[in-house]
């Protein structure tokens, strides 16, 4: 069944990057013109920054959630003292990330089970980690977007695969796996120590949809409830991307899904859904490099030697 998720998401990569490609190509020169535009450049570049730092505190949370699930059972390697276990979290956590942009969309997990091992975490620990980190960011980006999409108002909502769904309907069924998700992550955590991942999760999210926001308001003179319903249409896309088996990085399938949301207007979809694309990328490159200096702490888990 795996082998079959996986062949299936694969599909849907294909199909949806060269929906994209295709949609990039006929409005070329609409697109070259909003990226060479200086105000939009600068969002770009402020966009990836902050969304680099935004991805140390999700590697905060994971580090959080990992450490409480260990209970101090795991030795602390070399230099363990907490303060440096989190830096050097921070850091493998972000060095894994950028492996989910080969084929198959698995071996940043991979990557995680053999870098962390080194650190010190058992690899039970580290695949449950990874497991409630996955339903923490069902659970807030599905909050997050919901609350964008009520606050920016109803439209006539989105059409998929000639099915249309309205913006109360989409709010409403998000309601459910954000409950199922924060549900799943609380079974497995301690006490108090259930709402800092949380917390962080919302946070990270929160700020990714703040630049999201700015970003569309550069690329056109929008609306500020447009530009909420837009902001929150392009986190579904995120998670639509995040759930695909098989798609790395979620390429392809968040753009195609963002562009549903934007239907009455294909080049700004287009402009949109690059500009989107080009900032997480720029910034899952960044993190690993900002934190370089860490992986001296980690046994063969360094970009550079320190």
């Amino acid at each position: 069944m795996k082998k079959l998720l996986n062949i299936a998401g694969a599909v849907v990569f294909v199909i949806a990057t060269a929906l994209l490609l295709v949609q990039a190509w006929r409005y070329r020169e609409t697109l070259a013109a909003a990226l060479s535009d200086p105000a939009v450049l600068a969002g770009v570049i402020g966009g990836s920054l902050a969304y680099a730092a935004l991805l140390g505190v999700l590697a905060l949370s994971w580090s959080i959630v990992a450490r409480q699930l260990a209970d101090g059972a795991a030795p602390a390697p070399a230099g363990g003292a907490p303060g440096v276990r989190r830096h050097r979290d921070v850091h493998v956590y972000a060095l894994c990330n950028i492996y989910k942009y080969l084929p198959g969309n698995i071996f940043h997990l991979v990557s995680r089970q053999a870098l962390f091992a080194n650190a010190g975490l058992g690899q039970g620990v580290i695949a449950r980690a990874t497991l409630v980190e996955a339903c923490l960011h069902v659970a807030a980006v599905t909050t997050v977007a919901a609350l964008l999409l009520a606050i920016g108002g109803d439209t006539g909502g989105i059409e998929l695969v000639g099915i249309r769904l309205s913006l109360p309907l989409i709010v409403v069924a998000m309601a459910v796996p954000a409950v199922v998700g924060v549900s799943l992550a609380w079974t497995q955590l301690r006490g108090g120590g259930r709402l800092r991942p949380v917390a962080l999760q919302l946070l990270f999210f929160a700020g990714y949809a703040a630049i999201v926001y700015v970003l569309f308001g550069l690329l056109a003179a929008l609306p500020a409830d447009r530009l909420l319903r837009l902001t929150g249409g392009y986190l579904v896309a995120w998670l639509a991307g995040f759930l695909t088996p098989g798609a790395p990085g979620g390429v392809g399938v968040r753009e195609v899904v963002f562009m549903a949301f934007a239907h009455d207007d294909p080049a700004f979809a287009v402009e949109a859904a690059v500009a989107g694309r080009l900032v997480t990328t720029v910034g899952d490159l960044l993190l690993p490099v900002l934190t370089a200096g860490y992986g001296r702490f980690v046994p063969g888990g360094g970009l550079f030697r320190g």
